[in-house]
């Protein structure tokens, strides 16, 4: 076929050597999923009949899979049931239990799917199961060998099968891949006249064409029609309700914590502590908070001081960084060229994404990646225009890199970065970009470099040595018809739920809206990109599409394990920690619209078609609307954020004339009920100012010294899926770390089912007081603690500390000498001054602060100091290399007189 405007057939063997490649890897991915993800398992129970509310706290039964991995059974509250919560190849069942229980004869029954296919009583179990490692105390029981039902390819024998449904799905959809390939292979390869038509259809919508021009008025009308299509949106988004943008992990984990911290600000303290979670817990320097982000703080007084209502920080925080990210996206669509209709349309399809719709109301900092992306994108634009590169932008494009990694995720601000450095190379390789224009992109990474080292050197200091993998297993496959068509039309999973889950997160299973991007310009996008099998681009088609292929960059991404590329991207530094491939989705949607956007743009301009305009300006804006109003949330609470704590807990907790004492809460991880909020699970403490043992950051719990307090007072601290250390076995110093770390209250909520709390209740049963009921909750009191501070030579008197989010001050009074314990973790940056001098901080057996403080001592003073000079000191290196650098650019330029500069829209040659 000739050469059409770079367009060349790709050789016969290449396109079936693709085919073949397409169909192994789909057959190896469906045969993984299968394996991994239960697909056709049947769900394991086992009931123990005859035993006590008291002899159910002493058993735990656990599915053991091929590979060793062991997932424990759920206990049921109120009966003599464990069942699996999840789906879970197990090659056999193991039982713990006292060895007195086992010998009651008591009767028990394993249940596969609906058929009991075992009955037996505990006293045989003894004699007929076989014996497997167990702590102290119990004794461990696996099921017979000869239960195995069904033999699965790479994991072996399974009890809970059969599996031959999903292998006859595979088999259907192998069967149906070859029915429609097997034609497109003719007409491609042996059809010169459908190849010609293809070829001319990609040339009439890849090639570039000149801009139109259209007067303002009509831009400005079509801004603002998509403003009020966004506010429209937002109130069916949130159903018009207060607080819209709160739940989730945004009224469990960030708000309380971003509340104390624009609080304090506010009182001139900026914050870096939190002394009310996890025995004292970095904030600031964690990054995931915010707080060294203006907008957190403008969105918080506008909040408290404009509505009155600091409760309502995130909404603004959200709507703020929505309405924004819709302006900047439109000035980027007309930037690239497209009429103001389109600019609409594809503003819209960003900003209302079904990403945005759900995880801007659980996770707050999403949000700002709706603004800075395509600030981002707007700046490397210019390098592509006549205007003349120097200063001014690498001051601008500096500033959206350096401010944009202080807004809460440097997770997505690395995909930004990742995607934007793919663009500008699809660009070069292009020729649209040439080498003196790219070396501009150097100092400006610099001088953002510099803005974000101050966080960057701190966050990197907190999660040295923490544990975090890349889990890249989870993608958007199993919703791809979803990021097309909008619910009902098609349904799907959550990407990150696992099959067979029940209860709490049953919801889940119908999470299509997530997924949606809208019909229109992905699906011409991915059309365009599938003729890369049989026809070559050449690199001007390259360049003139380059949006195109990072939306096909950023899709492959999100697919996770099942496209290839995430697993070997989770293999880089940095990259090897972050989690959850599907969050490339808000960019899927971005570069979709902007190539396929483009797409239409030139179509529209050869064919004048009008009709066509006015529908997709009509049928889109509808569609993400509707999509907003369909949209749920990962989770919510019925209590709205954050009601006054009863009077009655109030006394309890704070009682003027007692001091102050440290909490744990014992609860599920979600309530339905009201009330949930003053159990003091997650990190509602933090609202309350009343401190914890526990509390909810993922990070900070990964710490070591975390990890060591955990083991201390917990059960089984690693009781998760997955988990191949399961200890069932309770710690003999639970009940006394509980008292060294200054617990008085327990908060219990009903609905606990884990193994390692109803261990714990049963260590704490018959030593504490039952002291509040109501809603669900109850509040007992363990007496014996060791106060929040003391002099270590005697526990018994408490000494006056006042907590803050910058740390805390003990009163001395001038009488205390030798060392002080103040009952919070001895963090490696957490310092001490002594009447404003500084003084070494040691730590105790348990993790504490201990201070040797001198006769005559006024005040003691602990405060969180992150590593902020060291990041000062990089970003004085950094900006001094980006001004070297960028003069140098300078004065180069000047001496070429401008022979860089390359036009918005080359003539592409015939």
């Amino acid at each position: 076929m000739e050469h059409l405007f770079g367009l060349r057939p790709r050789k016969k063997q290449h396109v079936i050597a693709f085919v073949l490649l397409f169909m192994l890897a789909f057959a190896g991915i469906r045969l993984e999923k299968i394996a991994n993800n239960c697909e056709g398992g049947l769900p394991i129970s086992v009931t123990f009949e005859g035993l006590s509310e008291t002899d159910a706290h002493t058993v735990q039964a656990v599915a053991v899979s091929p590979k060793d991995i062991m997932l424990p059974l759920s206990h049921k509250p109120g009966t003599s049931v464990w069942e699996l919560e999840f789906l879970f190849w197990a090659q056999c069942v193991r039982v713990y239990a006292p060895q007195e229980l086992l010998q009651r004869k008591l009767p028990v029954t394993l249940t596969i799917g609906e058929t009991q296919i075992f009955k037996t009583d505990t006293a045989t179990m003894l004699e007929t199961w076989k014996a497997a490692p167990a702590p102290s105390g119990l004794v461990a029981l696996d099921s017979p060998p000869n239960l195995s039902a069904a033999h699965l390819p790479f994991l072996g024998k399974i009890i809970n099968g059969p599996i031959e449904a999903p292998f006859l799905e595979l088999f259907a959809q192998a069967i149906t891949l070859a029915c429609i390939g097997v034609p497109v292979l003719y007409l491609s390869l042996r059809r010169a006249r459908p190849r010609a038509k293809l070829a001319q259809w990609l040339r009439l919508c890849l090639s570039e064409r000149v801009p139109l021009v259209q007067p303002k008025t009509m831009e400005r009308g079509y801004l603002l029609a998509g403003l009020l299509t966004l506010t429209l949106s937002l109130v069916l988004l949130t159903h018009g309700q207060r607080y819209g943008f709160v739940h989730d992990d945004n009224i469990t984990q960030f708000f309380p914590t971003i509340l104390q911290g624009c609080r304090s600000l506010e009182l001139g303290v900026f914050p870096t502590y939190n002394p009310y979670s996890l025995m004292g817990s970095p904030t600031a320097s964690v990054g995931t908070y915010a707080l060294s982000y203006p907008l957190t703080y403008l969105s918080y007084f506008m909040a408290a001081h404009l509505l009155r209502d600091p409760y309502l920080t995130l909404d603004i925080f959200a709507i703020v960084h929505l309405v924004l990210g819709y302006f900047a996206t439109f000035a980027l669509v007309r930037r690239i060229g497209l009429r103001a209709s389109l600019a609409m349309c594809v503003a819209l399809s960003f900003v209302l994404c079904g990403y945005f719709c759900v995880y801007t109301r659980g996770w707050f900092y999403m949000a700002p990646v709706a603004l800075w992306t395509p600030l981002l994108l707007l700046s490397l634009t210019r390098l592509l225009s006549a205007v003349q590169v120097g200063g001014r932008w690498v001051l601008e494009t500096g500033l959206v890199i350096g401010v944009y990694f202080h807004a809460g995720n440097a997770q997505m601000w690395s995909y930004t970065l990742l995607l934007g450095a793919a663009l500008v190379g699809f660009w070069h390789y292009g020729g649209r970009l040439s080498k003196g224009r790219l070396l501009w992109l150097l100092p400006a990474l610099l001088l953002g470099l510099a803005i974000a080292a101050p966080l960057l050197v701190a966050q990197s200091a907190e999660v040295t040595g923490i544990e975090r993998s890349a889990d890249f297993k989870q993608g958007v496959l199993k919703g791809f018809l979803a990021l097309l068509l909008p619910a009902p039309l098609v349904d799907a999973w959550h990407p990150g739920i696992h099959p067979g889950v029940q209860n709490l997160w049953a919801h889940l299973y119908h999470f299509a809206p997530l997924y949606f991007c809208g019909p229109v310009f992905l699906a011409l996008g991915l059309v365009a990109l599938t003729s890369l099998l049989v026809l070559r681009w050449g690199r001007r088609l390259v360049g003139a599409n380059a949006w195109l292929l990072c939306a096909g960059l950023a899709l492959w991404l999100s697919l996770g394990a099942d496209g290839g590329l995430a697993a070997l991207l989770a293999h880089l530094p940095v990259f090897n920690k972050f989690q959850h491939w599907w969050k490339f989705l808000p960019f899927v949607a971005l570069f979709s619209a902007l190539g396929g956007g483009l797409i239409i743009e030139r179509w529209l301009q050869s064919t004048k078609n009008l009709k066509a305009e006015r529908t997709l300006v009509v049928l889109i804006p509808l569609l993400l609307a509707y999509n907003a109003w369909i949209s749920k949330t990962v989770m919510s609470l019925a209590d709205k954020p954050y009601p006054a704590l009863p009077a009655e807990l109030k006394t309890l907790f704070f009682n003027p004339d007692e001091r102050l004492q440290r909490g744990l809460t014992i609860s599920p991880w979600k309530r339905d009920h009201a009330g949930f909020v003053f159990s003091m699970a997650q990190n509602f403490a933090t609202v309350y100012k009343l401190p914890m043992l526990n509390g909810y950051d993922p990070l900070v719990e990964a710490s070591s010294l975390n990890q060591a307090l955990e083991r201390r007072y917990k059960p089984s601290h690693s009781l998760t899926r997955g988990s191949a250390s399961f200890q069932p076995g309770l710690p003999t110093e639970a009940l006394e770390s509980l008292r060294r770390y200054g617990v008085r209250w327990i908060c219990v909520t009903d609905g606990v089912q884990s193994l390692d709390q109803l261990r714990l209740l049963e260590a704490l049963s018959g030593q504490v007081t039952l002291r509040y009921t109501r809603l669900g909750l109850q509040v007992y009191e363990l007496g014996g603690g060791d106060p929040l501070a003391f002099v270590e030579s005697d526990p018994s008197k408490s000494l006056p500390l006042a907590l803050n989010a910058n740390g805390g001050t003990v009163t001395l009074g001038g009488a205390t000498q030798g060392p002080v314990v103040v009952n919070l973790l001895a963090r490696e940056r957490l310092h001490a001054f002594v009447d404003g001098r500084p003084i070494a901080i040691t730590k105790d057996a348990w993790d504490r602060v201990v201070v040797a403080v001198p006769l005559g001592a006024e005040e003691l003073t602990l405060r969180y100091e992150p590593t902020w000079s060291k990041g000062l000191g990089l970003a004085g290196g950094l900006l001094l290399l980006a001004s070297l650098f960028g003069g140098m650019l300078r004065h180069a330029t000047t001496l070429s007189s401008g022979s860089s500069e390359v036009t918005l829209l080359p003539k592409i040659r015939r």
